[in-house]
């Protein structure tokens, strides 16, 4: 396959294949020299056809003229829009002349359903609640059918816009027939939004939404029950990024809802959000803010029932003591602060990976964070006994995380946190001896190190084989090694190396290798399949598309397991964070893998195994 004519690299002219410079690309762009044309037509079918366009077609896409387009301007946030440096400034650059009028012309007719149901007897109300759901259906085309959505060709379909918390640059695009029966049609976005609304719970109350500060806004006197979902420190630029669906949105709905949609764009000034490009990195401004909300949040909540919090943010940063997470010590200590206590924490599946297209891991969970106001009589505790109290609490707390949850190894620390937090927050203080209060910061150090233990401790309880591999391999790796040093190792842990010769590694010249995944691939499996070789040939089926076996493979390797089939599964989580600890996100990606397609895995084992029987 040809390599993309343009990367982060620069750039090769598709005629000659001279290169080009990046720089100089983008100053085409911004001087508007940069087209597009038309190279592919899909065609409806099982299998779908892909047929060259002709000049005609080519000429029909090109000759659509909108009348109207949105004219508000993008954020100048530079992580936002990657797409700034081609001279793309504007909302309607993202859209192709002929998607413009596509998207004209369903708002347009929003407002003759809304006359044909109020004049067949629809009330008004009735008529608004419709065309509010059909407006969403015109966000999701806009969404679907733009300059920057791209088509998957593992799956045959065009994949939306946003795959991440950002407008990424999309050298190759696609656009969607949207009177077609095929991908990311009109009536496929009506389709979705009523599934959702007939999977709604039915309810005698009626919903109320308003648009205020979360810091000042008046909340209910009688106690209200809090679900929120805060926002994400650093992570996500909500208000710039609900622009790209609020300047379609805003003029189809703001005569139905003028107080929600009277500005040209998404209020921003009391956003609380911590966007280096609106707001200064080295200011508290958020931490005062998110405190702010959250104590008024405290000082209404119900007494009867518990404020739940729903919170996603990877621990990223490392520093010499450990690893920390701003986003997530701003977040634990406004709920500290704020005077309330953790009583409980559940990971649950909120957010959809797959088909990113990126080589990060990302996570999947978000945590709820169920807190009850902290009596204000709360006992404070020293830091050697919160300590103890960690030590007894978390082991069983990591069990039921990854044995019965069976959460991936990317979301296990952060899930981690709530138990250990559920620790900390129940006391009005953690204290040194000296009296000095213990920042967030170091409680979490301490919830971390609770987590290396217990992947110490998993590692511990893994075979013979396994411990001698493990244990070699963070001091080679892949490399040769003296045989001299591996049989000490290898007799210390109980094992032999010549023993071990052509079922896990290779001893011969007097140098021991370790046998890479792919090396397991024409080999037959051991007698004994120990839980390095079976998580090394699941790895290799299910990250290897050409020659992998994918799940099945898999499960025959968990059937030779026999009674430790397990003991892969614990041990690719040992491996995912002894990568992350080395920031080799590629290399864990492929064992975070392995335990997320588990559940899977060891269903097709079970499935083979009673087909069998019979």
């Amino acid at each position: 396959m040809p390599k993309p004519t343009v990367q982060r690299t620069g750039a090769h002219c598709i005629a000659c294949g001279s290169a080009v410079r990046l720089d100089y690309v983008r100053e085409q762009a911004r001087a508007g020299k940069m087209g597009e044309t038309m190279t592919a037509i899909v065609a409806e079918g099982q299998p779908k056809l892909f047929v060259a366009p002709t000049a005609e077609h080519i000429d029909v896409a090109m000759s659509a003229e909108s009348q109207r387009r949105p004219r508000q301007a993008m954020p100048n946030n530079p992580t936002l829009v990657s797409g700034r440096s081609y001279g793309i400034t504007h909302w309607h650059q993202l859209f192709t002349e002929r998607q413009l009028v596509a998207l004209n012309t369903f708002g347009d007719l929003l407002s003759e359903v809304h006359t044909r149901l109020t004049h067949d007897g629809a009330e008004a109300k009735y008529a608004d609640s419709v065309c509010t759901y059909l407006a969403l259906a015109v966000g999701r085309t806009a969404e679907t059918n733009c300059r920057f959505s791209y088509w998957e060709p593992s799956g045959t379909f065009i994949a939306p816009t946003f795959t991440r918390q950002a407008l990424q640059m999309t050298w190759s695009f696609s656009e969607v027939n949207p009177f077609s029966t095929s991908t990311q049609n009109w009536m496929a976005q009506v389709a979705w939004i009523a599934k959702v609304i007939g999977n709604l719970p039915v309810s005698a109350h009626q919903g109320e939404v308003y648009q205020a500060d979360a810091t000042t806004t008046r909340h209910a006197a009688d106690g209200p029950v809090f679900v929120t979902d805060p926002p994400y420190y650093d992570n996500i630029d909500y208000a710039d990024l609900s622009d790209f669906f609020y300047v379609w949105i805003r003029p189809l709905l703001r005569d139905m809802y003028p107080e929600l949609f009277s500005g040209m764009l998404t209020p921003k000034a009391e956003e609380i959000v911590a966007i280096p490009s609106r707001f200064d990195a080295s200011s508290t401004r958020f931490e005062k803010l998110l405190s702010k909300a959250l104590l008024r949040m405290r000082q209404h909540c119900s007494a009867e029932f518990p404020s739940s919090i729903f919170y996603a943010y990877k621990q990223q940063e490392e520093e010499k003591d450990g690893k920390t997470s701003t986003g997530w010590e701003t977040m634990l200590m406004a709920i500290v602060n704020a005077g309330f206590q953790i009583v409980c924490t559940w990971p649950m599946r909120t957010e959809q990976t797959k088909g990113f297209k990126t080589t990060k891991n990302m996570l999947a969970s978000s945590i709820v964070l169920v807190c009850r106001p902290r009596p204000k009589d709360a006992p404070f505790i020293t830091l050697r006994n919160f300590q103890a109290e960690l030590k007894k609490a978390m082991p069983d707390a990591l069990r039921r995380l990854t044995r019965t949850a069976r959460i991936s190894p990317v979301d296990l620390a952060q899930a981690a946190i709530g138990p250990g937090m559920e620790v900390y927050s129940r006391y009005s203080k953690v204290m040194r001896i000296s009296g000095e209060i213990i920042p967030i910061r170091e409680a979490l150090k301490s919830i971390n190190d609770e987590i290396t233990a217990y992947h110490e401790e998993e590692s511990g309880a893994l075979d013979k084989t396994t411990q001698f591999c493990l244990t070699w391999f963070k001091q080679h790796g892949y490399q040769e090694g003296n045989f001299g040093t591996a049989q000490l190792l290898a007799t210390a842990t109980g094992v032999d190396v010549a023993h071990l010769h052509e079922k896990v590694l290779t001893a011969a010249r007097g140098r021991v290798k370790l046998f890479r995944r792919d090396e397991y691939y024409e080999r037959e499996l051991s007698a004994e399949v120990s839980a390095w070789e079976g998580c090394q040939r699941m790895v290799f089926h299910l990250t290897d598309t050409a020659v992998g076996g994918g799940i099945q493979a898999c499960a025959a390797v968990v059937r030779a397991m026999g009674a430790q089939e397990d003991s892969a599964e614990r041990l690719a989580r040992v491996l995912y964070s002894y990568y992350e600890a080395l920031d080799d996100s590629a290399s864990a990606l492929a064992y975070n893998t392995l335990v997320q397609q588990w559940t899977e895995i060891w269903d097709a084992s079970r499935s083979a195994r009673q087909r069998s029987l019979f």
